[in-house]
């Protein structure tokens, strides 16, 4: 029984590499807290969304497994962005996103809160898991393609809002 347990613990590590994953996605939760400021590269483009301006910039790690990722900064959050999987059924897609599910989970460890994500009309993901602490959320999520949405990707995120200060000063004043 031990052998088993051993084995389907190992899985994923032999699975996706987790070991660098690991180490990468720790970094990332940690220097959250600085807004990623460790892993800002070059300025690519703004982004302009709900009249407000997001800056979009290359970031200097590439996390194991992923392609496509950016570092999004805006007012008040920062959010770090991977694309995980694309051109997917959303049979596919699904199994895929329980599998990163299960390994960001062994990396994360019980400190984060687990909720799955309900599909609605306010969010564009169909699919997916939130890990929660504090104001730090590491989201893996399956989302339709807009121009063909019989197929999906699958996008890795941390997020980090700015916490509201009550009866604070706020950084404008």
């Amino acid at each position: 029984m031990r052998v088993v347990l051993t084995i389907l613990t190992l899985l994923p590590f032999a699975l996706f590499g987790q070991p660098g994953l690991a180490k990468q996605l720790n970094e990332l939760v940690k220097d959250s807290t600085n807004n990623f400021k460790s892993f800002k590269s070059k300025f690519k483009e703004t982004r302009f969304t709900e009249s407000l301006t997001d800056s979009i910039f290359y970031t200097s790690i590439l996390l194991d497994n992923t392609t496509n990722n950016e570092l999004l900064i805006a007012k008040s959050q920062s959010i770090f962005m991977a694309d995980v999987a694309d051109s997917l059924t959303e049979v596919k897609g699904k199994k895929i996103v329980d599998d990163w599910k299960e390994m960001v989970n062994s990396i994360l460890g019980e400190d984060f809160a687990i909720e799955v994500i309900k599909s609605t009309d306010g969010t564009s993901s169909k699919y997916g898991w939130n890990f929660t602490k504090g104001n730090v959320t590491v989201n893996i999520g399956l989302y339709p393609h807009k121009k063909n949405t019989s197929l999906n990707w699958i996008g890795l995120a941390v997020s980090v809002f700015e916490e509201e200060e009550i009866g604070m000063v706020s950084k404008n004043e």
